[in-house]
Order: structure tokens, then C-alpha cells, then sequence
């Protein structure tokens, strides 16, 4: 047993290994109780929650490889609308 099994049995009473495998038994399960507009609210809130956090020029790079040969058309109808 590592030391890192012996301290997270200590802590919680299952290996590392245990440990990680109900951490993905735990969301697999959840995932497959939730609607499919649930699953859409959760992955827009944590995009958001990623590109509000993202550096500008990171976020803009991503826009531009997303939106492709669209992406110039796509700052004219932001300008146009906002």
C-alpha cells in the first residue's frame, strides 16, 4: 500500500483507488438521474463560468477556431445587434 492509500484510508477508510472510483461511480450516477435540460443548464453554467474566468486573447482565439470562416461575420452581427 502506498503512503498516499495509507493517508486517504486514514482519512476516509478506502484506498486512493476506492476513493476515486466512487468520486466516478458518484457522477455517473447523478448524470444519469438528470433531464436534459438539466444537463444543459449545468454545462452552460460551467462554460460560463470558463470563459468569464478565461484571458481575453484566449477567450477571442477560441471564438475565432469555433466560428471559423463565420467568425468575421459573426463580430459585424455582434456590433450591429448590441
Amino acid at each position: 500500500m502506498t503512503l498516499n492509500d495509507k493517508l486517504k484510508k486514514e482519512r476516509t477508510g478506502l484506498t486512493a483507488s476506492q476513493y476515486s472510483t466512487l468520486q466516478e461511480w458518484y457522477v455517473e450516477r447523478w448524470v444519469e438521474t438528470m433531464t436534459t435540460q438539466d444537463l444543459q443548464e449545468y454545462v452552460y453554467n460551467s462554460m460560463m463560468q470558463d470563459v468569464e474566468n478565461q484571458p481575453e486573447a484566449e477567450f477571442l482565439s477560441d471564438c475565432e477556431d469555433f466560428w471559423l470562416d463565420d467568425w468575421k461575420y459573426t463580430l459585424e452581427e455582434l456590433k450591429e445587434v448590441s
